[in-house]
């Protein structure tokens, strides 16, 4: 048997899926491998429905793939329909695959709004991919929140709850039993004083927390400042934990500048960022 992958000729408007052309194409079952984001068991029973729906509908909707090269593809989006498909003993699938090269982030981020979409994730899954793309891949949490489409806010939660938070109140994040708000309050207290809130924490409301907060949560110095010259005899005055925020003025320069010069409105999105992250200081 020929292990030749058939390829359809690309569209002459090829879909954009997030931003990336994709093209129809049929391709082996073998050839086919998980997303690291996706290797993880699923019931049986959520297979065979998918089984019984190909039987009577068909595929109504086709995997999403990235090319790997060699002939081989790795899954975006599609896991439950790729092994259904293999639970009946076919060969072969039409597949959309994702043209174009890739990078690790970019694939994940794909990964992630596309499932997101369809069946979703658990809190756990959820919660180690955002932590993923700060921790391994080095985005800054607003890159983050703009890549996956989400709020700033939950990616800020999540990085914080990872890096404060015991394992065992994160595991209560995860099945349900305790608030992420509670939990992202919470991480804010010494870890022995956590340790001695594991048997009650759940049963803790937001203003009870706030006060432990009060008495017990972690002191942090005053931020150290850094001036900043950008011309016309104006110089920001920025604290040095806002390094993002440094960025993102870096990245707006210009524009402030003309802004500056002209006497216009300054842009949208540096204006923002200012109110969020500056305040006047004495």
């Amino acid at each position: 048997m020929s292990t030749a992958v058939a390829t359809a000729a690309p569209d002459p408007e090829p879909n954009r899926l997030k931003g990336y052309a994709t093209v129809a194409r049929r391709v082996r079952l073998a050839s086919i491998t998980e997303s690291p984001l996706l290797d993880r068991r699923r019931p049986l029973a959520v297979i065979e429905e998918m089984v019984d729906s190909i039987r009577e509908k068909g595929l109504l909707c086709p995997p999403i793939l990235r090319d790997m090269g060699n002939g081989t593809y790795r899954i975006v989006a599609g896991a439950t329909r790729i092994a259904a498909l293999r639970y009946l003993g076919e060969e072969e699938v039409d597949a959309k695959v994702v043209l174009g090269d890739l990078s690790e982030a970019a694939e994940k981020a794909l990964t992630f709004t596309e499932n997101e979409k369809r069946s979703g994730w658990t809190a756990r899954e959820r919660h180690e991919i955002i932590v993923s793309f700060v921790v391994k891949d080095g985005l800054s949490q607003i890159e983050v929140a703009q890549k996956l489409g989400i709020a700033h806010s939950e990616v800020c939660k999540a990085c914080k709850i990872d890096a404060r938070l015991l394992p065992e109140l994160r595991d209560r994040v995860f099945d349900g039993t305790l608030p992420t708000s509670n939990a992202y309050q919470l991480s804010a207290l010494p870890p022995d004083v956590q340790r001695e809130l594991l048997a009650t924490a759940h049963t803790l409301t937001r203003s009870q927390i706030t006060d432990l907060v009060v008495r017990h949560g972690r002191k942090t110095p005053p931020p150290e400042y850094v001036e900043i010259d950008v011309g016309f005899g104006i110089t920001i005055r920025a604290p040095l934990d806002k390094l993002e925020v440094l960025r993102q003025v870096g990245k707006h320069l210009p524009k402030s500048l003309d802004w500056i010069k002209d006497g216009g409105q300054p842009p949208a999105a540096l204006s923002e960022y200012f109110k969020q992250h500056f305040r006047p200081q004495p």
